[in-house]
C-alpha cells in the first residue's frame, strides 16, 4: 500500500475520533430538575419530548462511523489486503484512485479537526457545566474567558467548522459518496433491484411497476 493511500487511512481515522469528540457530550446530561425549564426551547418539534440536537448529534456520529469504516474496507478490499470478493461485488468501485487523496477529502478533514479543537476549547472552559442539553447548573457560573471572550457560542462555531468538514469530506469530489455515483443516483441500489426484478419477471414486473409506480414514498417518490 503506497503513502497517499496509508495518509488516507490516516484521515479516515482523524475524522473517526473528531466525529466521536464533537458529538459525544463531555459530561454526564444535567439532572432533570436543571434542564426542566429549558426542554421546551431546545427540542426540535419530534417525537413525545422533541428531537434534540443531542440526538441528531450521535445520528451524525454513527453515520461517519459508518461511512469512514465502509471507506476503510473498499480501500483495503481494492489493495487485496482484505479478502473481501463480497465487497468488491457490492460496491462498484473498481479503482481507488480517486479514493485514494483527493484535495476535498484533506480539506474537510482538516475543517473537521479544526471544528473539534474549538469544541474541545469550549468544553474545557466551561469545565463540568458544559453539557449538550440546555440548563442551568448547580453553583452555575458565566464565563466570559477563553473561547467565549472570542464569541458567546464557541462550541455551535466549532461545530458548524467541523459540519462543513464533513460535507467537503464526505460529499466531496474522489469521496466514497461520490465514487459511487451516488449525486447521479442517490438510491441507486434501488434501480439495480428493480432491474434485476424486470429482468427476471419481465412483463409482470412491469404490470406491478405501472400499478405501482412510486418506490418509497406514496406520491412522492
Amino acid at each position: 500500500m503506497d503513502t497517499v493511500l496509508c495518509l488516507r487511512i490516516a484521515l479516515l481515522v482523524a475524522g473517526f475520533v473528531s466525529s466521536h469528540i464533537s458529538s459525544t457530550p463531555p459530561n454526564a446530561a444535567p439532572h432533570a430538575e436543571e434542564r426542566a425549564r429549558y426542554e421546551e426551547k431546545q427540542a426540535l418539534g419530534y417525537g413525545e419530548k422533541g428531537f434534540t440536537s443531542s440526538h441528531a448529534g450521535i445520528l451524525l456520529k454513527y453515520t461517519i462511523y459508518m461511512v469512514n469504516f465502509i471507506d476503510l474496507l473498499v480501500i483495503l478490499s481494492a489493495e487485496r489486503v482484505l479478502i473481501a470478493d463480497e465487497l468488491r461485488a457490492w460496491l462498484p468501485i473498481t479503482t481507488v484512485g480517486r479514493l485514494s487523496m483527493p484535495p476535498a477529502f484533506a480539506i474537510g478533514t482538516l475543517f473537521m479537526v479544526v471544528g473539534t479543537l474549538i469544541r474541545v476549547a469550549s468544553y474545557r472552559q466551561l469545565g463540568r457545566h458544559f453539557t449538550f442539553e440546555l440548563a442551568i447548573r448547580k453553583d452555575h457560573k458565566l464565563v466570559t474567558s477563553g473561547p467565549y471572550s472570542v464569541v458567546r457560542h464557541p462550541s455551535y462555531t466549532g461545530y458548524w467548522v467541523y459540519i462543513t468538514g464533513i460535507a467537503v469530506s464526505q460529499l466531496g469530489p474522489g469521496s466514497l459518496y461520490a465514487e459511487l455515483g451516488l449525486w447521479r443516483n442517490p438510491l441507486g441500489f434501488l434501480a439495480g433491484e428493480d432491474s434485476a426484478l424486470l429482468q427476471e419477471f419481465g412483463d409482470e414486473w412491469l404490470v406491478w411497476a405501472k400499478r405501482t409506480p412510486y418506490r418509497l414514498v406514496p406520491g412522492i417518490y
